[in-house]
């Protein structure tokens, strides 16, 4: 996946040592897996001549909603498939795929599978490990300082302390001006993504992420209950309305506590468009 001003999917082939253009069915796949000789990619399959194909096995029925392949997790041996809060897998060998778990991730990003049969995963400065069959998520937090990472934006609080967000995660730090000493917070929404920019009115910071689309509250003066919805919590997605990337950040007006965000339109999609929120 090349290029910021006209992005396109390249395909390199070894034998010929050069990159050509990837065929049609293949121009939005960005991360994929090889599984049995297949390359498979979001819900679809493509034979060794990268053409899609039909999956030679049964699939999760799309009346209990739309499904795709966990490429994080796929092997050579074993397919996994994410449907909603399910994880099916499907052993070489075997005629159809069997459930792993059902477990509401809110977030949660699956990392590798154990040799027990357990996945492990993340949210935002936590990791969880699901056994087969489980039916609960049970966070762990991560027993080492985050690593210091380069901030996308900077912004001040009524405290005087500095808040940012890294440029990968869904997630917040704030620093004291004085000491150096910084803190990373957990990940603020449900959704995957990072933190674009913040505004503070007061003690509250209202915030933008990618790629959803989401605004965001935090009042930093209260305590934090982010798996509840609660601090923080999201104030509108914009994605469902076609913009999912805040390329121009959001300003908290002087005169009046309205607030004003720049967006850029989902993937194929052109244009922007300026959020108000009161």
């Amino acid at each position: 996946q090349v290029g910021d001003e006209q992005p396109a999917t390249r395909i390199y082939n070894p034998e010929i040592r050069q990159f050509t253009d990837a065929p049609d069915s293949m121009k939005q796949v960005t991360r994929g897996a090889i599984w049995n000789g297949y390359f498979v990619a979001r819900s679809q399959l493509f034979d060794a001549q990268l053409q899609p194909v039909e999956p030679p096995f049964a699939t999760p029925d799309a009346a209990e909603g739309p499904w795709f392949f966990e490429t994080a997790l796929t092997n050579s041996e074993t397919l996994y498939i994410r449907q909603n809060d399910r994880l099916f897998r499907r052993d070489m060998g075997t005629d159809a795929p069997v459930e792993v778990f059902d477990v509401a991730l809110r977030g949660g990003r699956l990392m590798a599978p154990a040799t027990d049969g357990a996945i492990y995963g993340v949210r935002g400065q936590q990791y969880f490990k699901i056994p087969q069959g489980a039916d609960t998520l049970n966070r762990q937090n991560i027993g080492v300082p985050s690593p210091q990472r380069a901030p996308t934006f900077l912004r001040m609080d009524v405290r005087k302390q500095v808040w940012g967000a890294p440029s990968s995660g869904n997630t917040l730090f704030f620093m004291d001006g004085d000491t150096g000493v910084f803190v990373s917070m957990g990940a603020v929404t449900p959704g995957q993504g990072r933190v674009e920019d913040v505004a503070f009115s007061g003690h509250v910071a209202y915030g933008v992420s990618s790629p959803r689309g989401e605004l965001f509250t935090l009042d930093i003066e209260l305590a934090w209950d982010e798996w509840n919805g609660r601090n923080p919590r999201v104030i509108e997605t914009l994605a469902r309305r076609g913009y999912s990337r805040p390329t121009g950040g959001i300003r908290m007006s002087p005169f009046d506590n309205i607030l004003y965000s720049g967006w850029s339109a989902g993937p194929g999609a052109q244009g922007g468009a300026i959020a108000v929120t009161d």
